[in-house]
């Protein structure tokens, strides 16, 4: 697991488990942002996406050869991890479903 699995799984889970207002939700992203940092800061630097890692070769402080490798798990881990809420939210679709969407309605500029 990196820490842009764990960043993209616990925010999508609580957007999908939320049942009213949006303090869950961007708890559930302070959370996993903070245990990401925690715990991959010392085995990989916590590059949480492609820009963090990009930039941080970019100033000098990352090795370019690394850098195809990390973008890889990165994007693998986020995909992976969005494949996992999924599954988790189609076992409970009936329940959630028409939840998101009013807030997807409520919350978009469209609506």
């Amino acid at each position: 697991m990196d820490p842009a699995s764990l960043l993209v799984y616990f925010g999508v889970a609580a957007t999908l488990a939320a049942t009213s207002g949006s303090l869950g939700v961007v708890a559930a992203y302070a959370v996993a942002l903070t245990l990401a940092v925690w715990i991959f800061s010392a085995s990989s630097g916590a590059h949480l996406n492609p820009a963090v890692t990009i930039a941080v070769a970019v100033r000098g402080r990352f090795a370019w050869r690394d850098v195809p490798g990390y973008l890889i798990a990165q994007v693998v881990g986020g995909v992976l991890a969005g494949l996992l809420a999924w599954v988790w939210s189609r076992v409970s679709s009936r329940d959630h479903a028409p939840l998101v969407a009013i807030r997807w309605r409520r919350h978009s500029r469209r609506g």
